[in-house]
C-alpha cells in the first residue's frame, strides 16, 4: 500500500473530528469535541502556598530504600502539562503529601481548540 500524501493525511486529520448524524429525515455533519486531560496542580500549589521545590521534598521523603526519587523536571514538565503520558505513581504520591482525595483537584477534562494526535504531548 503506498504511503499517504500530504493532502490525505490532512484530509484524514479533518476527516476524523466529524461524524455523520442521521437525524429529522437529514444527514448532518456534526463536530466532534477532542478533550485534553489538564493537570491543575499550580493552582492546589499556590492555595495552599507550597513550592515545587518544597512539593518535591515532601514527595521524596519517606521513600522506601531502593525506591526511585522524583525529579524535580519531571514534576516541573507534569505541573506545566508538558508530560504525554501521566505516571500513575507520582499522581498516587501527590495525593498522598497533600491529602487530595478527589482526583478532580488534581486533572480534569478540557475541550482542545485543536486536534489530538498520536504525535502531540
Amino acid at each position: 500500500m503506498p504511503a499517504k500524501t500530504e493532502m490525505q493525511q490532512q484530509n484524514y486529520e479533518i476527516a476524523k473530528f466529524f461524524i455523520l448524524v442521521y437525524t429529522d429525515n437529514k444527514w448532518r455533519l456534526v463536530t466532534v469535541k477532542e478533550y485534553r486531560i489538564k493537570v491543575n496542580l499550580d493552582k492546589v500549589l499556590k492555595e495552599r502556598k507550597i513550592t515545587q521545590k518544597e512539593l518535591i521534598e515532601m514527595l521524596n521523603e519517606g521513600l522506601a530504600e531502593g525506591e526511585s526519587k522524583y525529579r524535580p523536571a519531571a514534576l516541573s514538565e507534569f505541573i506545566n502539562n508538558q508530560r504525554s503520558a501521566i505516571n500513575k505513581r507520582l499522581v498516587e504520591r501527590i495525593a498522598t503529601v497533600l491529602q487530595i482525595d478527589d482526583i478532580n483537584t488534581l486533572l480534569t477534562f478540557e475541550a482542545s481548540d485543536s486536534p489530538v494526535t498520536n504525535n502531540q504531548q
